[in-house]
């Protein structure tokens, strides 16, 4: 894609598995950044992108001061792993995180919404959830 392209583009970072498989959390990310904010989202990489949401991508290291030039907006995202932080060797932008054990991560964490920005998918894809499969269709385990 031609650098004008994405010159007013969102770099979202989400995982992609080493294996190509689909994590449909991280797959979503884009599509619902994208919805919701009417921008075009493009894939950044940890050190360059400009945001993270859905999944456990959370990582204080990527927001870190010295190596960020600008601040990290982080929506309903998570850690994988218990990683204390603290707020004040961040450079970050929370508007959300994915619940209260994030949240008890970040010493100084502000007052933010709790919730898996993965909720907006309904507004995306509208209409009930396929019915269950059962054992003896095609596809079941």
């Amino acid at each position: 894609m031609p650098d004008d392209a994405c010159k007013d583009a969102f770099r979202l970072f989400w995982w992609v598995p080493r294996n190509k498989g689909i994590n449909l959390g991280d797959e979503i990310s884009p599509l619902v950044l994208s919805h919701v904010s009417g921008r075009k989202v493009v894939r950044g990489s940890p050190k360059d992108c400009d945001g993270i949401a859905i999944g456990s991508v959370f990582n204080p290291a990527m927001a870190d001061r010295r190596k960020r030039t600008g601040p990290l907006f982080v929506w309903g995202s998570g850690t994988g792993k218990p990683m204390p932080c603290a707020m004040r060797q961040m450079s970050v932008t929370i508007s959300a995180l994915r619940g209260p054990l994030t949240a008890g991560q970040i010493e100084g964490c502000p007052d933010v919404p709790f919730g898996d920005p993965g909720l907006f998918v309904r507004e995306i894809w509208p209409g009930p959830p396929p019915p269950p499969r059962g054992p003896s269709e095609p596809g079941s385990a």
